[in-house]
């Protein structure tokens, strides 16, 4: 699975391919995650707008539901400043249901230093697999703030700025600025402009497994 140069964008796109990177005998951490929101009148108005705009292109339900959920917190706590949401019962019932499967046996994830937000998300889950090698380089590090949102001016100039943070950041591993480091690092050299030295060397580790 290649995210390499992958800046992520729906979070939710990545769970039919979740259950191929677990065995049948684990399931993604179900270790809670506290996240403050800072819920001002124009940080919620703002990403309300962000959800109907992004709904308008999207058919899968559970984005769907995934926005609905997301617009419902904006409304509620709307002007309060900064709210902590506990995803931890959420994270236990998906797990509770989570079947993974025992093919593929092996999965190799690449990445490098332009992965960020969703995929560096996915990157981090991947890693709690013992079916899974990480290679390449670290992700950008930017997981510890997320939920951008976008104030334009006058149709010239536009501002993202994230409006959620990990509460845990300074206390356990923070990512921001240093990345997700992978199982077995390969650096960047110029060799990488003619040859795909990554993608040679995850097909080594999966010709390793079946004894190729």
């Amino acid at each position: 699975m290649d995210v390499r140069n992958n800046n992520g964008g729906n979070g939710q796109a990545i769970s039919t391919l979740v259950p191929y990177i677990f065995p049948s005998d684990e399931h993604p951490s179900t270790e809670g995650e506290l996240r403050e929101f800072n819920y001002t009148n124009r940080n919620s108005d703002l990403f309300i707008q962000l959800c109907q705009n992004f709904r308008k292109d999207i058919k899968d339900q559970e984005t769907l539901d995934v926005l609905d959920f997301a617009e419902e917190q904006c409304k509620k706590y709307r002007g309060q400043g900064f709210v902590a949401l506990d995803f931890s019962d959420s994270l236990k019932d998906k797990a509770s249901k989570f079947e993974g499967t025992d093919f593929p046996k092996k999965v190799v994830v690449m990445t490098d230093v332009y992965c960020a937000s969703a995929a560096e998300y996915f990157v981090e889950m991947s890693m709690s697999s013992s079916k899974v090698t990480v290679i390449g380089r670290s992700t950008m590090g930017v997981n510890d703030y997320s939920d951008l949102v976008i104030k334009k001016w006058a149709d010239m100039f536009s501002l993202y700025y994230p409006i959620s943070r990990r509460v845990q950041k300074t206390l356990n591993h923070p990512l921001h600025g240093k990345g997700i480091q992978p199982d077995r690092y390969i650096p960047w050299s110029p060799e990488h402009i003619y040859k795909d030295i990554d993608l040679l060397y995850a097909l080594e580790i999966l010709k390793e497994e079946v004894n190729i």
